[in-house]
């Protein structure tokens, strides 16, 4: 149980800061799609960072539930050795600090679990508000309130405003289109029918820079777009947001589940294990000499625990 738990941080912390990195470092998908605007530059120093200790703590934690299972065993035969003194001593610090890890990540993907079964909820409930009349303006999602306030700020003063290259990009990357159904000038990606309804026709929109709809015939201070529609067999790039958030709050679940049950078997294993700080000093500071004497010393040649 402990192999595999360690075996799955450390596939799982690989693979997020390698992900968490291309799009820190990269010059590949993070210079075309625009990540920022959806998970925060801070969000992916983290995840980077985090990964790449999750991954060295699995590695140690392997280490030790290994030299600490050895030295279990080591209880079973009624010798202490010096070989035993000694994988007690490492094997514990390396468990030890497997241990409290692990703990940091059972907290860490409890509050994950809970953050996106709550942003999938608001985000499902942004995408009922959002209508022609842009009472999505009642948004309920903060993740929502920034992706469109930077949507906005980037795209509406750009040249190619939404049809920007990037934000293409960004939407066939996630097979998206637009971002809800309220802001129809977002609709630019392959997932969308843009311009609404032909080239030769389309249909304009006029919206503010905060993405506020204009009133009929209001021009001052607003910016004319092509209008882009949904594709009857794609979705928006909130509903895929919300079905990406709820199943990152299923795999933390599951993550939850299984990492409690490690650290419960993590705490059996330190407890069993025997140790050289169990050890008496006048035994375990001395070498084979003071081994030998504790096996042939022991009352009535029965088994001695230290």
């Amino acid at each position: 149980m402990l192999y595999f738990t360690q075996f799955l941080l450390t596939i799982v912390g690989s693979g997020s800061a390698g992900w968490a990195g291309m799009y820190l470092f990269g010059d590949g998908i993070s210079g075309r799609v625009d990540v920022s605007a959806i998970i925060p530059n801070y969000i992916l120093l983290v995840m980077f960072v985090l990964g790449i200790l999750m991954a060295l703590t699995a590695i140690l934690g392997a280490c030790g539930t290994y030299h600490a299972s050895r030295d279990l065993k080591a209880n079973n035969d009624g010798r202490l050795t010096e070989d035993d003194f000694y994988v007690g001593k490492i094997g514990r610090k390396r468990l030890n600090l497997f241990i409290f890890t692990l703990f940091m990540y059972f907290l860490i993907s409890g509050a994950i679990a809970y953050v996106s079964v709550k942003s999938s909820m608001q985000l499902e409930e942004d995408a009922d508000n959002a209508n022609e009349n842009r009472a999505a303006k009642e948004l309920v999602s903060s993740f929502s309130k920034r992706a469109l306030n930077s949507f906005y700020e980037k795209y509406s003063a750009a040249e190619d405003g939404f049809e920007d290259e990037q934000w293409v990009a960004t939407q066939d990357y996630f097979d998206c289109c637009g971002y809800d159904r309220a802001h129809h000038e977002l609709m630019t990606g392959a997932a969308c029918t843009f311009p609404y309804p032909d080239a030769d026709n389309p249909q304009t929109v006029w919206t503010k820079p905060d993405g506020e709809k204009c009133e009929a015939g209001q021009t001052a201070g607003c910016t004319e777009f092509k209008k882009g529609a949904l594709k009857p067999a794609s979705k928006t790039c909130s509903d895929h947001f919300a079905d990406m958030f709820q199943i990152a709050g299923i795999i933390s679940c599951i993550m939850v589940f299984i990492l409690a049950l490690s650290l419960l078997a993590s705490c059996c294993l330190l407890c069993g294990a025997r140790t050289g700080e169990d050890v008496p000093d006048d035994f375990s500071s001395g070498g084979g000499g003071h081994a030998r004497g504790l096996q042939m010393g022991g009352i009535g040649g029965g088994r001695r625990n230290y």
